[in-house]
C-alpha cells in the first residue's frame, strides 16, 4: 500500500512538474519591453490609461519580464504599441417586465438588463533589433453591464476588467503563446 502510495504521488508530481514553465516566454535578448502610449479611438477616455495600467502591472508579474522606463540605463529590446478600436456595445439578456394576460401590446413587454462591451485592440511589438521582424496582431475582450439608472455608471466597473483582460491577451499573443 506504501509503495503505490509513493508510486502514485511520483506520476502525480512528474505531471505536474511537465506543464509548468520557469520564467517568460519572450526569447533571450526581447525581454525589455517599453510601453508606448495607447491610441484611443474609443469614446471611453478612460480607457487608454486603464489598459496602458494594466499592460505595466502585467509585464512586471510576469517574471523575466522587464518594463523599461525613461532615464534608465538599460535600453529597451522590444516597443509595444496598442490601438483600441470603438467598444461595440450589445443587449446580452432580457426580461420580460410584464405577463401577456396583463396587456394587449407586447411590444414593450421586454426590457435589455445586461449589456455586452466588446473591446478589440490591435497592438505591435516591435524589436529595437531591426533585423527582427514585428509581431502584431488583434485581441477582442468582453464585459457584461448590468442595466442600472445611470449606464455610464456600470460602464465604469466593467472598463478596467476589459482593460485587465486585454493587457493579459496581448501580452500572452505577443508572446507567441
Amino acid at each position: 500500500m506504501m509503495r503505490l502510495s509513493l508510486l502514485l504521488a511520483a506520476t502525480l508530481l512528474l505531471a505536474s512538474c511537465t506543464t509548468y514553465r520557469w520564467g517568460t516566454p519572450f526569447p533571450e535578448g526581447q525581454r525589455i519591453l517599453a510601453l508606448e502610449d495607447v491610441a484611443n479611438l474609443s469614446r471611453e477616455d478612460a480607457l487608454a490609461p486603464l489598459l496602458q495600467d494594466a499592460l505595466a502591472e502585467r509585464i512586471l508579474q510576469t517574471p523575466g519580464l522587464h518594463l523599461h522606463r525613461a532615464g534608465e540605463s538599460r535600453a529597451p529590446e522590444l516597443r509595444l504599441t496598442v490601438k483600441i478600436l470603438p467598444l461595440d456595445q450589445e443587449k446580452a439578456a432580457r426580461a420580460q417586465t410584464r405577463t401577456r394576460i396583463a396587456s394587449h401590446d407586447d411590444s414593450d413587454s421586454y426590457q435589455t438588463v445586461l449589456y455586452r462591451l466588446t473591446m478589440t485592440c490591435q497592438y505591435t511589438v516591435t524589436p529595437v533589433d531591426a533585423t527582427l521582424p514585428p509581431r502584431s496582431g488583434e485581441v477582442e475582450v468582453t464585459a457584461d453591464v448590468p442595466l442600472l439608472q445611470d449606464l455610464a455608471l456600470a460602464q465604469k466597473g466593467a472598463l478596467p476588467q476589459l482593460a485587465r483582460r486585454a493587457a493579459q491577451e496581448i501580452l500572452a499573443q505577443a508572446a507567441g503563446e
